[in-house]
């Protein structure tokens, strides 16, 4: 059903050059597990603060990752990859609290030593959204990785959320712009690590998002056509535009520290597709046309911490099955429109006067 885009790599693509750092990982500092029974030397116990200076401390130098949708498919896979990779604190930005609770204790059982922390949010509803970033900032003194994965796909028909926008539009972009804006000071704040990256999944159905583009909100008679798909094409093509336009103004604000890129991770075998009236997945899935969720987050996690792209901003990465590769993800040009820099900027302001998102870039 989807088709990759054509082999030549001409997104507003940026590196760093020169920086050498090393693949390595911080240390963990010690924490709070276990303090009430250690005694110092002379016998005296610790002083009751003492939990709350390691934390604090921890939280300053250990890197932090924040992963949208953590409980399940690619942001699971996502966000254990980041566990194993050890030395780091995950948190797992999660709509349901049952369900990243019983997420985290995957993960713990997969790496025992894992600093893992779930979060509520919900990308429906832009006070959440806030609230979210609010009690981040006050726990955390960095951010060194965001991967903005969360995501619905194909609501049959059109549904508004409480802020007033089409859910699919405020799901998969305007929740996740506002939140980047939100946490973007936080970032620039993060002292110089391997990471400082921004990752948007967007899809290869932003090839069908041109459709009426503009039309944010999918509205009037003929606004919410093909039972949803020319929506989330629109969402996905909204995730390039974004990432190129915020690559553009970090690289024009003297921010190059900072990377976004955009991924299409494949036609995997998640739940992304428990919207759809016409569901071709089981048939896919029969016919070997699935890749896995740990084949179709390998693009977003070397995008989030891998060293291939260190330093690189504002790219477009897609999986190739169709180019007979299953599971291997490579930098490709996006749909043409994509380029569109006039495309961009009305995005940008478009987003903003509908989320209220003040951006300091």
């Amino acid at each position: 059903m989807f088709t990759s885009g054509p082999a030549a790599c001409a997104a507003p693509r940026t590196r760093r050059e020169g920086s050498g750092r090393s693949f390595s990982v911080h240390k963990m500092m010690m924490t709070s597990r276990g303090s009430s029974s250690r005694r110092r030397a002379n016998g005296r116990a610790p002083r009751a603060d003492a939990a709350e200076d390691a934390s604090a401390s921890a939280s300053a130098t250990s890197e932090v990752m924040i992963v949208t949708g953590a409980n399940t498919g690619l942001g699971y896979e996502t966000a254990l990859a980041f566990a194993k990779r050890g030395g780091g604190r995950l948190v797992m930005a999660v709509r349901d609290a049952a369900r990243g609770e019983r997420a985290k204790t995957r993960v713990l059982a997969a790496v025992p030593t894992a600093e893992v922390e779930v979060m509520l949010l919900d990308l429906a509803d832009f006070s959440s959204v806030r609230k979210f970033a609010s009690e981040f900032k006050t726990k955390y003194e960095r951010l060194d990785a965001l991967v903005n994965n969360s995501g619905v796909m194909a609501l049959p028909s059109r549904e508004t959320t409480k802020d007033g926008n089409e859910t699919q539009m405020q799901v998969n972009h305007l929740g996740h712009f506002l939140l980047t804006s939100l946490l973007l000071d936080v970032m620039k704040k993060t002292p110089s690590s391997k990471f400082k990256r921004i990752v948007n999944v967007s899809s290869i159905a932003h090839n069908f998002g041109t459709l009426d583009f503009h039309n944010i909100n999918s509205e009037g008679l003929f606004g919410y056509p093909f039972l949803g798909w020319a929506t989330y094409g629109r969402t996905k093509m909204a995730n390039v535009l974004f990432t190129y336009e915020l690559a553009r103004r970090l690289k024009a604000s003297g921010n190059s520290d900072i990377t976004v890129n955009a991924v299409h991770p494949g036609v995997v075998d998640t739940e992304l597709n428990r919207s759809l009236t016409l569901d071709f997945y089981p048939q896919l899935k029969r016919m070997g046309s699935l890749i896995t969720p740990i084949q179709g987050a390998r693009g977003q996690i070397e995008l989030a911490m891998g060293e291939k792209y260190e330093g690189v901003s504002g790219v477009y990465v897609a999986e190739q099955s169709n180019a007979g590769k299953p599971g291997v993800h490579e930098e490709m040009r996006s749909n043409d429109f994509s380029y569109n820099e006039e495309a961009w900027a009305r995005l940008w302001k478009d987003s903003v006067r509908l989320t209220g998102a003040d951006w300091n870039i």
